[in-house]
């Protein structure tokens, strides 16, 4: 009888802490929530980590010099081909190399601001926003997405940009693998002036890392705001997160996007649609 009491307090604490980590980690139950109207569209970009010339130079050696090396993105792979025969492939990895898209966001009743946005993670870049010229042609003949592009654009001066090293996110990063991560400050290229941090952060925790990536994303948002306020900056108004989760992998590596309102006291609101418009894309008003 004792025993039995004991295992079945034993069994309802191991319950608490695992709904108490549930709430936490899974559903960041904590954070405060506010309603705002967004929509977002996230690309990401690739490069390969290494060339072809040692292995062009191996495969003319060995099957002469008619070989022709060449690179195949589906599956992604080097081909081989000697005499319009392919003689040889090999796996080719990938990385993530950067993130680009829009962000358009505003008040529960419309649409107000728009925050294109291109990141890199690797080299440095003369500007980490786009235009509404070049988000145009990107978009080229997509309808629902082009309605947020018929305003009038505005010119903001180019914000500074943090970047997140495996030093910054201590334990947890070593657990997760996160590898790197570019935060920037972009004002608003058309619609209301507003500003947003955006960055992206690249890890190799897939799949563990997964149900607890919305908690990661708001900490690391967190992390780089604190990182790159000055006492004379103003805090913005918005803030973003893409997490790129095992970027290394064939195929596309999975996402997970994360926007937030900034409150005055500098956290991290997490965004909920209001009800009227859901999550459909289509249901959301123009940008004004």
């Amino acid at each position: 009888m004792w025993f039995g009491g004991r295992l079945a307090i034993a069994l309802l604490v191991l319950a608490a802490l695992a709904a108490a980590a549930y709430a936490e980690l899974v559903l960041d139950l904590r954070a405060p929530r506010v309603v705002l109207n967004e929509a977002a569209v996230i690309n990401t970009e690739s490069r390969l980590t290494s060339g072809s010339e040692t292995l062009d130079a191996a495969m003319k050696t060995k099957y002469g010099p008619r070989a022709v090396t060449y690179f195949q993105p589906k599956p992604t792979q080097w081909v081989v081909k000697a005499d319009d025969k392919v003689v040889y492939t090999a796996p080719a990895t990938t990385r993530v190399s950067g993130t680009f898209g829009f962000l358009a966001i505003g008040p529960p009743d419309k649409i107000a601001s728009l925050f294109p946005f291109r990141l890199d993670l690797q080299d440095k870049q003369p500007s980490h926003r786009f235009s509404v010229e070049e988000l145009r042609g990107w978009l080229d003949r997509n309808e629902r997405l082009a309605r947020y592009l018929d305003v009038n654009g505005s010119v903001e001066a180019e914000g500074p940009c943090v970047e997140l090293t495996p030093s910054d996110f201590g334990w947890i990063g070593k657990l997760l693998d996160l590898r790197a991560g570019r935060f920037c400050l972009i004002g608003s290229t058309a619609g209301r002036r507003a500003t947003a941090l955006i960055g992206v952060v690249a890890a190799d925790g897939d799949p563990w890392m997964r149900p607890i990536s919305g908690r990661l994303c708001r900490g690391l948002t967190a992390l780089a705001l604190r990182k790159i306020m000055a006492p004379a900056r103003r805090l913005p108004e918005y803030a973003a997160c893409v997490l790129v989760d095992r970027p290394t992998r064939q195929g596309t590596a999975a996402l997970r996007f994360q926007d937030y309102g900034v409150g005055a006291d500098g956290k991290l609101a997490l965004i909920l649609l209001p009800k009227s418009t859901g999550a459909a894309a289509d249901a959301l008003p123009p940008l004004q």
